[in-house]
């Protein structure tokens, strides 16, 4: 639990595996992923959820919460919530996905100012947000950070270059005819084309999340997107007309279909292509997630990674297949929607150039930052270095 205690108010973020808290007055859910929403039923009756509108669509149709307990606030707006002030800003995560930020009263005109990050994929846009700028001249006096990735070696590059990698994939297999092989420098190129009578494209995601990866590729196509209904249910709850004129529940009016990411195991994607094979010469996988990326090894002794070796592999991006024969391939690709460890540093950094930062909290892996070990010593020790080392912007 990371209860924020203002004086006579208790909020508390993400905390709903706790069943009901005593004193506490509102309940805050950053975005709808069941290592967060997770304890929320139908029965939930605790106090009022304070969440965005797409998360309150969410829980309202698909865990059937009661619409007097769901409270969706509006991004980049003030909200007075028992009298402190609320701010949603996007946290470049999953669709509805926000950080929250506090400010209570202390006196004298005076804030207790924390900001809590969520799950995010740190971005120069929540900075720059009016809210946060607002704060300048004054502190933050604690920041709860998502740290899943708080590692040197968690580094990956940019969505929109992780998405142009997966597109030449699909240019240079099914438009110039090249093999997996030919692709990869693995055999030369041949003279003679390959021609595949119909290439099908699947992607894997999480309940939401990843919906950026899957309409490149269908814009890309020029194909429909083919998604079960209960999924289709899901994606309607976005809200987003980018997404709804794409869907399709008929999956022979789409070449890109979307899966459960635990559907893309080796055996799972050659049955799938079995399903489909008297339409399509060929199964192309895709499983998008941050883990996959591994940046050159530099000297193990850094304590922070070479910058300049790292933006030369983003720059130089070339997907490789995990698994492939001839109708089959299965790509893992570094795509996350959290924060890498340089992102991470930068934002502590820029951050205590606006309001400097007195204190920082884990989310995520919290047990790790306190144990009597080096490794928790090198946690707390990366904390103080940037908050201490402001980067102006």
């Amino acid at each position: 639990v990371y209860p924020l205690k203002f004086k006579d108010t208790t909020f508390v973020v993400d905390a709903f595996n706790y069943g009901k808290i005593e004193n506490i007055t509102a309940y805050f859910l950053s975005h709808f992923h069941s290592d967060h929403y997770g304890g929320i039923t139908s029965k939930f009756n605790y106090g009022p959820i304070y969440c965005s509108k797409i998360t309150s669509n969410l829980l309202i149709e698909l865990l059937k919460v009661e619409e007097q307990y769901v409270h969706p606030l509006e991004l980049n707006k003030e909200y007075i919530i028992n009298g402190v002030k609320v701010t949603l800003i996007d946290a470049n995560h999953c669709p509805g996905a926000v950080l929250f930020l506090f400010s209570a009263p202390i006196g004298n005109n005076k804030y207790f100012n924390a900001l809590h990050t969520g799950d995010f994929r740190a971005s120069i846009d929540q900075l720059m947000n009016p809210a946060i700028q607002g704060l300048k001249n004054s502190f933050m006096d604690i920041l709860y950070l998502d740290t899943t990735y708080l590692e040197p070696e968690h580094l990956f590059p940019s969505q929109d270059v992780v998405i142009k990698s997966v597109l030449d994939v699909l240019e240079n297999i099914i438009i110039k005819g090249r093999t997996v092989k030919e692709y990869n420098n693995i055999e030369k190129d041949k003279k003679l084309k390959n021609e595949y009578h119909g290439v099908l494209v699947l992607v894997g995601t999480y309940l939401i999340g990843k919906e950026k990866v899957f309409i490149g590729i269908a814009k890309f196509l020029k194909s429909k997107i083919f998604v079960t209904n209960r999924k289709k249910k899901i994606l309607e709850c976005l809200n987003d007309e980018n997404i709804s004129v794409l869907i399709t529940s008929n999956p022979d009016e789409s070449c890109v279909h979307i899966v459960n990411m635990g559907q893309l195991s080796i055996e799972n994607v050659n049955n799938y292509y079995n399903n489909y094979k008297h339409k399509y010469d060929m199964v192309i996988a895709f499983r998008p997630t941050g883990w996959v990326f591994k940046p050159k090894k530099g000297n193990k002794n850094q304590l922070a990674p070479n910058n300049q070796q790292i933006l030369e592999n983003f720059n130089n991006l070339k997907l490789k297949p995990t698994y492939y024969n001839r109708n089959v391939s299965i790509w893992g690709i570094p795509y996350s929607e959290h924060s890498s460890f340089v992102e991470l540093e930068n934002f502590v950094r820029v951050l205590s150039s606006i309001a400097p930062i007195r204190d920082i909290q884990p989310t995520v892996n919290v047990g790790n930052f306190y144990g009597q070990n080096e490794k928790s010593r090198k946690y707390w020790y990366w904390f103080n270095t940037w908050r201490q080392n402001p980067l102006m912007i």
